[in-house]
């Protein structure tokens, strides 16, 4: 025997009546942080992709872009990554999700964030800049008590984060 909803309906039946437009949907996004060590200088490097577009056209940024309709997030990451830097065959992390209702000046946007670390000789030659980014280049991480920087010293480049107090809790695995 069906099952039943408090309405009567069997799922077929709630399923045929039912009004995806009665509810706002978001979109949703991929970012990828590619974080490269570079074992000549014991640094560690981040790629990043200059906007071509608005919003923020021509600040630096992760590598990202939306998740089509038919495609699964990390399927999303991995095309975008290859569309906007040229990387492919790289594995990806899925690290943390953005919500915040207005993190996006468009719309509703959900980001999924992702991660990989890669040597940066494997990689360093391989990058393009494609699609939506107009520069793709590794940048040095830095970080103060009260900073995160990025920096390229050949093209001159210094981005400057400036890092809200976080408390961090250790876990002990005993």
């Amino acid at each position: 025997m069906e099952k039943r909803n408090a309405d009567g309906l069997t799922e077929k039946e709630f399923l045929e009546q039912y009004c995806p437009g009665d509810y706002d949907r978001p979109s949703v996004s991929v970012d990828m942080m590619i974080l490269a060590m570079d074992k000549s200088l014991g640094s560690l490097r981040t790629l990043l992709v200059q906007r071509r577009n608005h919003p923020y056209i021509d600040c630096w940024a992760l590598p990202g872009g939306f998740v089509g309709i038919d495609e699964s997030a990390y399927e999303a990451a991995c095309r975008e990554l290859e569309e906007e830097t040229g990387l492919k065959d790289i594995y990806l992390e899925q690290i943390y999700t953005m919500s915040q209702p207005d993190r996006d000046p468009r719309m509703r946007v959900i980001d999924i964030a992702y991660m990989a670390l890669v040597p940066l000789k494997n990689v360093e030659s391989m990058v393009r800049a494609g699609d939506d980014a107009k520069d793709a280049l590794w940048f040095d991480i830095r970080m103060t008590e009260r900073s995160l920087i990025f920096s390229n010293e050949g093209r001159g480049i210094h981005i400057e984060y400036s890092l809200k107090k976080k408390i961090f809790k250790m876990v002990s695995s005993r």
